[in-house]
């Protein structure tokens, strides 16, 4: 009888009388997107995109900045639709903000550049497709030029080294936020947390003992990994974060400096 009543809000959602009586659907709507099973969860950002682009601005915004945390543990959902359709809502919510909640939805969207990055990966195209189109938003929205150039270009291979470079001293933030995907069960998104893990290694101005043994343990199951390029990298990646500081840091001076000569 649920998911009965969910289908017929999402038909409601087309029309523009919905917007209107949107508060009410509301606290409800929230709680589905946070406990309810995938096939609920997907009915809701169906009404949620319907709606998004019927309200006014300043309601739109308003909606967006309460939302936008909400949606983003299912950009890793087993479902690949509900990774797909979480995704452009999430690009949805960034482009329906007002300037007056700039500055706080930035903020809101810093714990998602990770996720974002490591969804380019995806294997399903659609969802790769998707997680560059939100991408793209957030670098809009945070006025991040670079890394619009290089989703243009699509230079893939060096937007983790750009929020490296950009936010180098959220590298130990960010490689702990990086360990879930190490468990990924797509190994192109296993290869790429490797990747940015072995990168972040160079950039984290203070070797912290705790974080050191939690992501090389981590890192330890990879280097069996079936595939080469996973194990390869993983113990070259554990290699380096047990190296001395110095060795670190010009590494990244060698970075950097390749990064000024392209």
């Amino acid at each position: 009888m649920a998911f009965v009543l969910l289908e017929v809000l999402a038909e409601l959602s087309e029309r523009a009388e919905m917007a209107k009586k949107v508060d009410a659907f509301l606290p409800s709507m929230m709680k589905i997107l946070e406990a309810g099973s995938e096939d609920e969860k997907l009915k809701i950002i169906v009404v949620f995109r319907n709606i998004l682009g019927q309200l006014k601005k300043a309601k739109a915004s308003s909606i967006a900045m309460m939302l936008v945390g909400k949606v983003l543990p299912l950009f890793d959902s087993e479902c690949s639709q509900l990774r797909e359709l979480s995704l452009l809502l999430f690009r949805d919510l960034l482009k329906a903000v007002l300037s007056r909640d700039e500055k706080k939805m930035r903020r809101n969207i810093q714990s998602a550049l990770v996720p974002l990055l490591f969804r380019l990966n995806d294997h399903i195209p659609s969802v790769a497709k998707a997680s560059r189109e939100a991408l793209f938003a957030a670098a809009e929205l945070l006025k991040w030029k670079q890394l619009k150039h290089l989703l243009q270009r699509e230079r893939m291979w060096e937007l983790g080294e750009c929020l490296l470079l950009r936010r180098s001293s959220r590298a130990e933030e960010y490689m702990h936020q990086s360990l879930p995907y190490l468990r990924d069960s797509q190994s192109s998104v296993r290869l790429a947390a490797v990747r940015f893990i072995r990168s972040a290694t160079t950039h984290m101005r203070d070797q912290d003992l705790e974080t050191q043994t939690d992501v090389l343990s981590a890192l330890q199951p990879l280097e069996t990994d079936r595939d080469i390029s996973i194990s390869s990298m993983a113990a070259h990646a554990g290699s380096i974060l047990r190296a001395p500081r110095v060795r670190r840091r010009s590494s990244v001076i060698l970075q950097m400096l390749c990064c000024w000569c392209r």
